[in-house]
């Protein structure tokens, strides 16, 4: 991860715990999330993987049918 994605995680981050009460999946905040899908997939792809396993589990749902249905 490089320093930049460091801070625009990090602000996206702060969004995320100080300004919103739910959590972020394509579904409850679309822009957000998939601003920071890009972000990973392009500066950390090592951590991609992580965060659509995460989403799902957020979201309740297989890895395989968020990846179908959201990207």
């Amino acid at each position: 991860m490089n320093k930049w994605t460091q801070v625009i995680l990090g602000d996206k981050m702060s969004i995320m715990s100080n300004h919103l009460s739910e959590i972020i999946t394509p579904e409850t905040e679309p822009i957000i999330w998939y601003t920071l899908y890009e972000i990973i997939k392009e500066d950390a792809p090592e951590l991609i993987d992580q965060f659509i396993e995460t989403t799902a589990a957020e979201m309740e749902l297989p890895v395989d049918y968020l990846i179908q249905e959201f990207l």
